[in-house]
């Protein structure tokens, strides 16, 4: 048997590799005092009907990984007794009196993770109700955890994708072969990436007419934020809810508004403004004080307004980037990729840094996006101001904050002068409530998805970023528009 173990390890198959671990190793019997032909005669027994967890060995754990094809030869030689049938399949063949069952069962996934030939690749025999009480015998993984902070991508992976950025994360997850429907074969747990957090449920909770979402609030919701600083510990839940099923928010950079023909000179750097631009504030530092997350404010501008001393004010639709959005609600930002809100808000122009044009996904991606410009990834939702983290209205998201009135802005005369400085008035305070509280841990956001572009759209679109394009100033050599 060492023979023929060595002789597998050193052939380029990859299920002779698999098996030169499992049963060539002798720190792997020393260590569970199990001969290689022991396993085989654990398996017959505990796949019998009539003994389902009879275990011949000192502990439940099996060490299998068996192959796609083999000459029946060594198969036999590996396997007496007892004596397998001749035909083989990547899997784990289960056993009952009158029949063989297989199961097939790919390792691919495990042995791309476990690549130390020191360690083994284990496989236990469970109770159902040991994995978790909501998994049944339709399930063929269980999801452990959720590893980082979610994400958005493509719907690539969907079989009719359609262009629409969803929520996602990587988790760790276990594979699950079921004996019978009260005992199950568990496999080692592995990292799996890309896992969208719609498709996180067991059979059972896609089954059920009001849609229990217990295994998304088990590895996700119920995770604990740490305390930093300033901020308390609170419970991931409380904070942000990801809105992966239902309609998506309409993409509002693609909805008709009727645009007036107002042109602005405007800002310390004198840049020509108008409705449609994208427009990148500084804030001051009685701004930044009261959150860090406050220093940029980004956002499609709306509206125009001249106030009696001249001053002009911007009305924008917030956009909120990396920067603004706390790390743990939110990863995998770039710099160019943003979230559109449903925040307004009045900003003088004294504090206008720059502008560019905002992008659907669809049109531009990776590296496709210029160094000026931003994209739209998906929406993230304000509750009112007034509401906290766990009423009904802020839970369901169908709010609206842009409630302000039109004293509600930022300008150079929305801060008192006290003794230590300058503060923000009330004004101000309201302007910025829904994203300080944000970032201060006090309020509930929703994330969701944002509407696919549609093809006829498209040339409606060139031709309004057209019409912008030669008006947002910047160096027009080093930006690159469509190319058809």
């Amino acid at each position: 048997m060492q023979d023929l173990a060595q002789a597998l390890a050193q052939s380029d198959t990859g299920y002779a590799k698999a098996l030169s671990r499992i049963l060539g190793n002798e720190s792997y019997r020393a260590r569970l005092a199990t001969p290689p032909n022991q396993v085989f005669c654990f398996m017959n027994k505990l796949f019998s009907k009539h003994h389902p967890v009879e275990f011949p060995l000192p502990s439940p754990t099996l060490l299998a990984a068996c192959v796609d094809c083999s000459p029946q030869l060594i198969w036999n030689e590996l396997c007496r007794p007892p004596v397998l049938p001749s035909r083989l399949l990547n899997g784990l063949y289960m056993y009952s009196d009158d029949v063989v069952l297989i199961q097939v069962l790919s390792l691919a996934h495990l042995t791309e993770q476990y690549t130390d030939d020191i360690n083994c690749i284990g496989f236990e025999v469970k109770r159902r109700d040991e994995v978790g009480p909501m998994v049944t015998s339709a399930d063929l993984v269980h999801f452990v955890s959720l590893e980082g902070v979610p994400y958005l991508i493509g719907d690539y992976n969907r079989a009719n994708p359609t262009g629409v950025l969803e929520p996602a994360a990587s988790v760790e997850l276990i594979d699950l072969i079921w004996l019978d429907p009260d005992f199950v074969i568990v496999g080692p747990a592995y990292t799996w990436r890309d896992q969208y957090l719609c498709d996180v449920q067991t059979s059972l909770e896609a089954k059920q007419s009001k849609k229990s979402r217990d295994t998304l609030c088990r590895i996700l919701y119920d995770q604990i934020v740490p305390a930093v600083e300033y901020l308390p510990q609170r419970r991931l839940g409380d904070l942000v809810h990801f809105r992966d099923v239902g309609r998506a928010d309409d993409l509002q950079i693609l909805k008709g508004h009727t645009q007036r023909n107002q042109v602005y000179v405007a800002g310390p750097r004198g840049l020509v403004v108008r409705e449609g631009m994208g427009a990148e504030f500084n804030m001051p530092t009685n701004v930044v004080n009261l959150a860090p997350g406050l220093r940029n404010i980004y956002g499609v501008i709306s509206g125009f307004k001249r106030l009696d001393n001249e001053d002009l004010l911007i009305k924008i639709q917030v956009y909120l980037g990396k920067n603004n959005i706390p790390s743990w609600i939110l990863s995998r930002l770039t710099g160019a990729q943003q979230l559109q809100t449903n925040h307004h808000l009045w900003i003088s122009a004294l504090y206008l840094e720059s502008v560019f044009l905002y992008w659907p996904s669809s049109l531009l991606q990776g590296s496709c996006v210029s160094n000026h410009d931003k994209v739209v990834v998906g929406h993230l939702n304000f509750p009112p101001v007034d509401s906290r983290v766990d009423t009904d209205h802020a839970r369901d998201g169908g709010c609206d904050s842009d409630g302000l009135s039109d004293s509600s802005s930022i300008t150079k005369f929305s801060f008192q002068s006290r003794d230590d400085g300058f503060s923000a008035t009330a004004d101000v305070l309201r302007a910025v409530q829904p994203m300080m509280d944000m970032l201060q841990r006090k309020t509930r956001v929703e994330i969701n998805r944002v509407c696919e572009m549609r093809a006829h759209c498209a040339l409606a679109v060139f031709a309004q970023q057209d019409r912008l394009l030669l008006q947002v100033n910047h160096n027009m050599s080093s930006y690159y528009p469509p190319v058809f």
